[in-house]
């Protein structure tokens, strides 16, 4: 039984990858006009754009293919990471889409296997040989990185501001506002001692003390908290 679900899962990929090969791939310029459309509330044009891009999640999950995750929940997984991203793709920012959606991809799929397989699966043992053939167009093969626009940076700093807001919520306000304005949490601008002394009307030593104890209230969380300072203030 397990032998016939295995051939009938490796034909089904097969099938997907005979089908996702007829959409033609999209230049820059389309890819711009198409996410014009999708704003203005196009489903058509959404369409477009995640079908003609359906390989690009075939690449990326065949770079995490284990023997233990069926290929095609992975291939499932990805295309819901490339559904979120062709809804958010904006063409103000002037990249290519598979450079944006290549990560969001990216996470859904190490999401899913971070948190768990589902409980129904399609086993599958073979997917190397065919994935290869998928992506010998080097229009979607060769992609690069593109640093002029980082969605993931904007991810992380915004996890790591929310982790730090969640452990300064169990302090007193004042204790939360001094450190907020010195770790610049929640949009706030830097100030130094001084002048969240004239702020508070406090003195810089008076600060500086309460600083220390609202550190040291947290300090069973300090590694986390100085992590997500850190980070939330890169």
């Amino acid at each position: 039984m397990q032998k016939k679900n295995s051939v009938l899962n490796e034909n089904l990929l097969e099938t997907y990858f005979k089908q996702i090969k007829a959409f033609p791939l999209l230049s820059f310029d389309e890819e711009l006009t198409l996410s014009k459309q999708i704003q203005e509330g196009n489903q058509e044009s959404l369409q477009k754009l995640i079908n003609s891009n359906l390989r690009l999640v075939v690449k990326i999950a065949g770079l995490y293919i284990s023997s233990n995750i069926p290929i095609l929940d992975l291939i499932q997984e990805g295309n819901i990471g490339l559904i979120y991203a062709a809804k958010k793709y904006d063409y103000r920012k002037n990249v290519r889409f598979c450079t944006y959606a290549s990560w969001w991809i990216r996470q859904f799929i190490s999401r899913y296997r971070i948190n768990g397989k589902r409980l129904i699966r399609l086993p599958l043992r073979k997917a190397a040989s065919s994935i290869n053939q998928i992506v010998e167009d080097d229009s979607i093969v060769n992609l690069y990185e593109d640093y002029t626009y980082s969605p993931e940076r904007d991810f992380m700093k915004q996890a790591a501001n929310d982790d730090a807001m969640r452990i300064l919520s169990k302090l007193k306000e004042r204790e939360r506002r001094i450190l907020s304005y010195r770790y610049q949490l929640n949009g706030c601008q830097y100030y130094s001692l001084r002048e969240i002394g004239a702020e508070l009307d406090l003195s810089p030593e008076t600060v500086r003390q309460i600083e220390r104890r609202a550190l040291k209230k947290i300090r069973s969380q300090e590694s986390s908290l100085r992590e997500s300072l850190f980070t939330a203030a890169m």
